[in-house]
């Protein structure tokens, strides 16, 4: 059984866990849902939704790794770009939780702004959006090129997009440093040893496929090393991050957002 937790997604869930505790369980959709660990969390923890991304592939991981929820009727995978997606049970529904981890880094910026527009759209007047998106422009490389990234961003960039569509930032803050930044040249190394030759297909492409990437000790891992990647191990770097989380070269950067009285 492979493990597809890595010390980034440990550090990230933790930040990301912490927040949405803060919510009684409700209905969520997750744009963007790849294998579906984060809509995994959100199930266990009482909460029931739907899950879109482009990639089958991932969604079959997906499947296997929610099928008990799906097979009690509180998640459902679909296969579809989240700019087409209607809900199909109720036209009318919204959601208490829209979220979308490491999506909008891949849009051009029309594109971009529908893609929020959506989020807005389908949130309901009291929920609240989360949008995590890859940090730290100076740091753009190898893997930025193969997975298909447009740009990174800054906690500012992530900040302004309240006035653009309309809502109201919670906050915004970087995560995974500094633990992320000591990993990224064994990272670079591996993603250009095992995916380097993506660079020469489409951006598309490269971007459908980054919700599953087959790069060992990079995106999958052998399951022994759940023992070591996980959240007691690595606690002092989950504090570590809460200390530096406004240093401008975290590798990551969440963003909650809620939706104004009109």
């Amino acid at each position: 059984m492979k493990s597809y937790t890595t010390p980034g997604h440990v550090l990230q869930n933790e930040y990301l866990w912490a927040e949405i505790n803060k919510y009684p369980p409700g209905l969520f959709l997750e744009a963007g849902c790849g294998i579906g660990l984060i809509s995994n969390y959100l199930l266990q923890r009482g909460w029931q939704g739907i899950g879109v991304d482009l990639n089958n592939e991932a969604l079959s991981i997906n499947k296997k790794i929610n099928q008990q929820y799906i097979e009690r009727e509180r998640y459902e995978c679909v296969n579809l770009d989240f700019l087409k997606y209607t809900d199909h049970t109720a036209q009318t529904r919204k959601y208490d939780l829209v979220l979308s981890s490491n999506v909008i880094e891949h849009l051009e910026e029309a594109l971009c702004s529908e893609f929020i527009w959506k989020m807005r759209d389908c949130t309901s007047s009291n929920g609240i959006i989360i949008i995590i998106v890859p940090g730290s422009p100076e740091d753009w490389g190898i893997e930025d090129e193969v997975v298909g990234h447009i740009k990174r961003y800054t906690i500012e960039d992530l900040k302004s997009l309240a006035p653009k569509f309309n809502l109201i930032s919670e906050f915004s803050s970087g995560m995974t440093y500094p633990l992320s930044n000591l990993l990224l040249p064994i990272s670079n190394y591996l993603v250009r040893k095992n995916e380097g030759q993506k660079t020469s297909k489409n951006h598309l492409d490269n971007t459908i496929e980054s919700s599953l990437r087959k790069n060992y000790f990079k995106t999958e891992f052998p399951a022994w090393t759940k023992l070591i990647i996980n959240k007691y191990v690595l606690f002092p770097f989950i504090i570590l991050q809460k200390i530096f989380k406004k240093h401008p070269r975290s590798l990551q950067i969440i963003g909650k957002f809620s939706i104004p009285n009109e």
